[in-house]
């Protein structure tokens, strides 16, 4: 695939010299951000070098600094931090852009090609771009610094209404799981009954030291005897009836492993 993006790249470009760069979804590939190759290329052009496209090919102007250029597959590309500023201005809809944006930044976040922190650091020293406004909310999003609180409201409105169906009670705020006097994780929405804790994760549960945390606190409420399920807020609002029927399930079977140890706790000794 490389030599074919090679051979876009040097059409469209001039050898790609003098400030033209790989950029966008084709420099996300290169830095290891997407598994798949995007189809049409795309190529970053100085502001007055005006080309005509070939086909397959998509053409962004704008200068990039020293600093902002690298080279991946042996072709000047733009800098992991230019290459997701571009993904902030793709042309498809908000929330199109939003949900690519979370699954970039996690990437690079995981391959630790550039932190949170330091790519928050570049758009504030950055001139104005298109979709700054939704790169600051997605960075504030996966920082945990936006609450989820709405999201959370939805979900449990679901949630409540599969739980009284079964004829169990959802509890009305987070619930604190305790080992004897210790909180050791508190359940966004719990069934109590059986032990069940279900968790609406916002974007920074993506990042792998978030997951980390989140991996030692399930393990301390399992060994507490409890059931943790996690969804993220992006599934709970594409695919509500998907959501709401694996929560059933998960009560089902809960419920069905509650009865037949019951059963075999009353069965007669022989």
């Amino acid at each position: 695939m490389v030599p074919a993006l090679v051979r876009a790249a040097l059409e469209a470009g001039h050898a790609l010299e003098a400030g033209q760069l790989v950029c966008g979804p084709s420099a996300a590939w290169l830095h290891g951000l997407l598994d798949h190759a995007p189809t049409t290329v795309w190529i970053r052009l100085s502001q007055g070098d005006r080309h005509s496209a070939p086909p397959g090919v998509l053409l962004r102007y704008g200068p990039a600094a020293a600093t902002e250029r690298v080279r991946r597959a042996g072709l000047p590309t733009t800098s992991i931090g230019l290459t997701i500023r571009d993904f902030a201005g793709l042309p498809e809809p908000a929330a199109g852009r939003r949900r690519r944006l979370l699954h970039v930044i996690a990437t690079a976040d995981a391959l630790r090609l550039i932190t949170i922190d330091a790519l928050a650091a570049q758009v504030q020293a950055a001139h104005r771009f298109r979709g700054r406004p939704l790169l600051q909310r997605v960075l504030d999003e996966l920082r945990g610094e936006l609450s989820h609180s709405g999201a959370e409201a939805r979900a449990r409105r679901m949630v409540r209404d599969v739980v009284a169906a079964s004829g169990l009670r959802l509890h009305p705020r987070p619930y604190a799981i305790r080992q004897g006097r210790r909180v050791v994780a508190e359940a966004d929405l719990a069934v109590v009954a059986l032990r069940y804790d279900i968790e609406v994760d916002g974007p920074h549960h993506l990042l792998p030291a978030q997951q980390a945390k989140d991996r030692h606190r399930d393990r301390r409420a399992r060994a507490e005897g409890w059931t943790v399920d996690r969804f993220l807020v992006e599934e709970i609002d594409a695919h509500p009836e998907a959501f709401t029927r694996a929560i059933r399930a998960t009560i089902s079977a809960l419920l069905a492993r509650q009865s037949s140890s019951r059963g075999d706790h009353c069965s007669p000794r022989r």
